[in-house]
């Protein structure tokens, strides 16, 4: 199995529906810092991405808009298109309640330690999914 990309990205996340300006230079921030960890994009896998996002202040925008724009930022980079994307999770985590990580990276163990808002994002390549170990196309055409 290869091993997921992790890493963090300081700061708040932009909405996809904040200014335009700004939604791009939160992108040039992701796509820059993503850039270290890969040397070129995938283009024959399929991907889950994690976003979550450590914060003090309440957000102004929901999980789904402060994904799109972190999605898009990694076209090119980890992949070459977010149609590769086959699953999305996007949370948010405020710093000051307790919460319970496990097999924590070091990176990760420093940042909440410092305090500051992060965007914790991890990508993996999946294998195919499999809906059921039984399933089979004869079972699902006498289904219906």
């Amino acid at each position: 199995m290869i091993t997921p990309i992790c890493f963090l990205v300081p700061g708040t996340p932009v909405s996809f529906q904040s200014r335009r300006e700004a939604v791009r230079q939160w992108k040039e921030k992701v796509a820059s810092i993503a850039r270290t960890h890969v040397s070129e994009p995938n283009e024959d896998s399929e991907f889950a991405v994690s976003i979550t996002h450590f914060y003090r202040a309440p957000p102004r925008c929901d999980t789904d808009n402060m994904a799109k724009p972190i999605c898009d930022a990694l076209n090119e980079i980890i992949y070459r298109d977010d149609w590769q994307v086959v699953e999305r999770v996007a949370r948010r985590i405020p710093l000051d309640r307790s919460f319970s990580l496990w097999g924590m990276p070091r990176e990760l163990a420093l940042a909440l330690c410092a305090g500051d808002d992060f965007v914790y994002i991890r990508i993996a390549r999946v294998r195919a999914m499999t809906l059921c170990a039984s399933w089979n196309r004869s079972k699902l055409v006498s289904a219906w």
